[in-house]
């Protein structure tokens, strides 16, 4: 009897305590639940072996390491308003002679129970869910499906696992403040609430500075390799500066308001402000959290929806033909050499030895390098250049003069000596450039937009990477010559020559004709290199065929992780704003029953309601708005770097998923604040 005594004490309890309780495992539920799916989608077979299978399983266990810490920080977060709840019922049972142990067993019996029911109904829904998961992955991938079922036993027992843990340390946290509190501290601690801060300008000012300090960043940062490593400490600053602004900042706000007699003396300012006020420490945490949640998943949705959208632009920016070939090349052939002739002629023929219907061909030769511009002058780097700082380092691509001709429509006409430059993403004033103190051009003539250079840009190793000097000249070979001549062993690396060769297939199934000539290129790249008579020093191919279905994977593995992870940020937003408004509602009631009886009336009470939740909810929805702005500029540069350029197509979905976003988190509002006008008006004259 006495053994039951507890368990059933702790069903009981819950029983009463339901509206706390249920929202807390459901939301267990939901994690465990998506924890699974990644971790199956991570082990899946049919994954794995997709082209690029082993990246999108990465991605998918990575998702769920990520989803294991946060689901860690977060449930101890909402257990703590839990808790808060609870502590009262505590102190009454303490009081009426029940000692800490007992207290404990009722602790860990209701750990247990939301523990096993949060595993039990999480697991059978990933199982459920998992293949549909799948299926739908599989289908943003463009691969075929299977339709079998089965049960992945290390995803379900890594999900036992990490869940139990996070349970265990819920629970241990629980114990250790129940034991350091007295009955008397239990009892009244629903009531006591916290300390109101005072306002404190120095925190407030410290966090204008530093987000300040990174919306600068992420305006200045220009090169998209530097961006990478400024957008982490850019991230960390705004999360600081969003819970200085939010803590300290709004109670230094609420104070100032106070000190406003005309705004503060309203009816429907009065209430509202001071309660803000009293308790906005720990207000100002949890609106913070809900803004940084908030801008996380309009971050994730807005660039990974953007990446797979944008694919098909990715893959022609890459692969601007169907085929290509690219070959590295010992020395600069001149124009008049027939080699590349020879060699485009036996690439032309077919598996079955007929000739190929190209069309768009493109042919063409250039010299890649790094280095580092000062003035009329640019170095190449040597291959660990101390003295040549990352963020310093921009491309030259120089291109023949015939070539360009060819493939732009032009007909540039330079002189032995003279340039035709193009300047990307970087200034260059100069009327002459030398390179390596051993090659000097004239800059004859300058293009100044992207377009004058639309089939040229094609060519640029960098890939929108880094800044970039494009050079066309007349004496491409003897000019290449000189330049090798000069190079020291350390700087061999940092410039090589390449030709490419590029077409299109006639046909309305030239899918299957590009993975045929690919195969049959496969087999021969050797013995073309071979017979080349030391001209190449490899060849390699590509048909856009093959690489859209790795690109589709790498962008809708990352797409669907972002989903998933985005589900439960905004599971994790709306659990974090029911506890807040049901935890203030319980503590406001009283006040608002005494303010009705000295006059308020229930519209009154309607409205300072109404004052309140619309200005603590719109701030994080707000704050969440002007950090996806000013990160937009360094959100495009990190895109670059996986070959997207479509401005326009990242300003609309950036867009599209903030007012989605703002229209659920409206609907959000509508229902918390029902709950808390019904809480606080319970026990209130009508």
């Amino acid at each position: 009897m006495k053994t039951a005594f507890y368990p059933r004490l702790a069903v009981d309890s819950m029983k009463k305590n339901r509206q706390l309780y249920l929202p807390f495992i459901l939301a267990a539920s939901g994690m465990v639940l998506i924890f699974y799916i990644l971790s199956y989608l991570a082990h899946s077979a049919f994954i794995r072996v997709l082209r690029g299978g082993s990246e999108l399983s990465s991605i998918m266990n990575f998702g769920s390491i990520i989803l294991a810490f946060f689901s860690a920080i977060f449930l101890f977060y909402t257990h703590s308003f839990l808790l808060r709840r609870r502590k009262t019922e505590f102190g009454l049972y303490n009081i009426l002679g029940m000692d800490k142990r007992s207290l404990a067993r009722i602790l860990i019996w209701e750990t247990l129970i939301m523990a096993t029911v949060s595993l039990i109904s999480g697991s059978l829904g990933g199982i459920l869910l998992s293949k549909l998961a799948e299926l739908i992955l599989l289908r943003l991938v463009k691969s075929a499906v299977s339709f079998s079922l089965s049960i992945d036993l290390p995803a379900l027992l890594n999900s036992v696992v990490v869940f139990m843990l996070i349970f265990a340390l819920i629970l241990l946290q629980s114990l250790l403040q129940i034991w350091r509190s007295n009955p008397i501290e239990l009892l009244h601690s629903q009531a006591t609430g916290e300390k109101p801060p005072r306002g404190n300008w120095v925190l407030a000012l410290a966090g204008v500075l530093l987000l300040v300090t990174a919306y600068s960043i992420a305006l200045s940062i220009k090169d998209p390799i530097a961006a990478l490593f400024w957008f982490f400490l850019a991230v960390i600053l705004v999360i600081a500066a969003t819970y200085l602004l939010f803590i300290a900042g709004s109670v230094t706000a609420c104070r100032q308001l106070q000190k406003n007699k005309r705004f503060y003396y309203q009816k429907q300012h009065f209430v509202s402000l001071s309660s803000m006020a009293y308790r906005m420490k720990r207000n100002g945490a949890g609106l913070a959290s809900i803004a940084i949640l908030c801008t996380m998943v309009l971050v994730m949705l807005s660039t990974t929806v953007c990446l797979y959208a944008g694919t098909e632009d990715i893959l022609r920016t890459r692969f601007p033909r169907e085929l290509s070939v690219s070959a590295k090349i010992s020395q600069p052939l001149p124009a008049d050499d027939s080699y590349w002739e020879t060699l485009q002629q036996q690439l032309l023929i077919a598996p079955d030895q007929t000739q190929l219907s190209a069309q768009n061909l493109l042919s063409y030769q250039y010299a890649y390098m790094i280095g580092q511009v000062s003035g009329d002058q640019v170095r190449i780097a040597e291959e660990e250049d101390p003295v040549v700082p990352t963020s310093d380092l921009i491309s030259v691509i120089i291109l023949p003069q015939q070539d360009y001709n060819q493939i732009s429509g032009s007909s540039l006409d330079l002189a032995p000596g003279q340039a035709l430059l193009y300047a990307n993403r970087l200034t260059y004033a100069a009327d002459s450039l030398t390179i390596n103190d051993a090659v000097t051009l004239q800059i004859n003539q300058r293009l100044s937009t992207a377009d004058s250079l639309a089939e040229v840009e094609i060519i640029t190793e960098a890939a929108g990477y880094t800044p970039e000097l494009v050079l066309v000249v007349s004496d491409y070979a003897s000019l290449l010559t000189r330049l090798q001549q000069s190079l020291n062993d350390a700087q061999q690396s940092n410039l090589y020559l390449s030709w490419n060769y590029a077409f299109d297939l006639k046909g309305s199934d030239s899918a299957i004709a590009e993975s045929q000539q690919l195969s049959y290129w496969q087999g021969k790249l050797d013995t073309l290199t071979a017979q080349s008579e030391g001209r190449l020093y490899s060849l390699s191919v590509n048909a856009v065929s093959e690489e859209r279905s790795y690109y589709y994977s790498t962008y809708s593995g990352l797409l669907f992780m972002a989903a998933l992870l985005a589900l439960v940020f905004i599971l994790a937003t709306v659990l974090i704003m029911y506890y807040k408004q049901l935890s203030e509602g319980y503590e406001d009631q009283s006040r608002f029953a005494i303010m009705q009886k000295i006059g308020m009336t229930t519209q009154d009470i309607r409205q300072s309601i109404n004052s309140q939740i619309l200005t603590v909810f719109l701030l994080p929805l707000l704050a969440a708005g002007l950090h996806l702005a000013f990160a937009f500029p360094m959100l495009q540069k990190l895109l670059l770097l996986f070959g997207l350029s479509n401005h326009r197509l990242f300003v609309s979905v950036a867009l599209l998923c903030f007012v989605l976003f703002t229209l659920f988190y409206a609907l959000i509002y509508r229902v918390t604040s029902h709950v808390y006008y019904h809480i606080v008006s319970k026990n209130t004259k009508a």
